[in-house]
């Protein structure tokens, strides 16, 4: 939503504009932060399965912390980043599938941060009265010749309806991948030679990426990494995972031993020129 809303606005858009999001919060800033070093301590306590609900009311319990310290409580999760693919790993798929239901979006939206100069952007069009946020989910769409009715459940079985003369889709990828529109991964899917993740989010893979075939045999030619391995690892969209992973990906191909990076300072309290988005339908009028 936020990259439609800039470029709108870069194109000299005059007229409102609507942003439908499911839960109604908008994406945070880049931000200075401070040293948390206590932070967290529930790793070195327990092993086996991670207690999902602890895990949350410990994330909780220093996101309040760091409030009453006048802190961004994102530090909390900047800070779970290191081992934030270990923790997920332990889950199950059925506390892998409570995650995503009922946290997910809570965790992107301090996970995922804008540059400050795009913030800017996104409030100055708020207190303008420019761009809207309506909290709800499309229910119909009705083209017209003037325009597009969009018809929103905003909820408690209310809806509400925005006459548009634009409709853009920001929700991102699918979220169901055996259903994707690609063309490449429906070929790979029918054929048997992947196989998609409990979880339908990507493909399954084994430690060294490479894709499992229908039989649960890693494939010795395919390998993937980035965000097709979301139910494996879930923070693997980044560049520092990223390149975490094609090191580890070209070490293998080359039967090399595997360089280890460093992980443990990867912070991203303040960067310059970053752009991220929120799950949202944006429409104009």
């Amino acid at each position: 939503m936020v990259d439609a809303m800039v470029t709108l606005r870069t194109l000299g858009w005059q007229w409102k504009i609507i942003a439908i999001s499911r839960n109604g919060t908008l994406p945070q800033s880049h931000f200075r932060g401070i040293a948390y070093p206590a932070y967290p301590h529930y790793l070195g306590e327990h092993e086996g399965e991670t207690n999902l609900n602890v895990l949350l009311r410990l994330v909780s319990e220093n996101c309040e912390s760091l409030r009453r310290m006048s802190q961004n409580p994102s530090i909390a999760i900047d800070k779970l980043r290191p081992h934030t693919q270990q923790l997920w790993q332990s889950l199950s798929d059925r506390r892998k599938r409570i995650f995503i239901t009922e946290s997910a979006s809570r965790w992107n939206v301090m996970r995922h941060r804008i540059a400050v100069q795009v913030h800017e952007q996104l409030t100055d069009s708020i207190d303008t009265g420019q761009l809207a946020i309506v909290s709800g989910s499309i229910k119909h769409l009705d083209g017209k010749e003037d325009g597009t009715a969009v018809q929103v459940n905003t909820g408690e079985e209310q809806t509400q309806v925005y006459q548009g003369d634009l409709v853009i889709n920001c929700t991102g990828p699918d979220s169901h991948f055996s259903t994707c529109d690609s063309t490449l991964y429906q070929n790979l899917i029918q054929r048997g030679l992947v196989i998609c993740d409990p979880l339908d989010m990507g493909l399954v893979a084994d430690e060294e990426f490479a894709v499992n075939k229908v039989h649960a045999e890693p494939h010795d030619r395919i390998y993937a990494i980035g965000p097709v391995l979301k139910d494996l690892l879930w923070e693997t969209t980044a560049v520092p995972e990223l390149r975490v992973q094609a090191s580890q990906l070209a070490s293998s191909i080359l039967n090399r031993d595997v360089v280890e990076m460093q992980s443990n300072d990867v912070l991203e309290y303040y960067i310059e020129g970053c752009k991220g988005c929120m799950s949202a339908e944006i429409f104009g009028s």
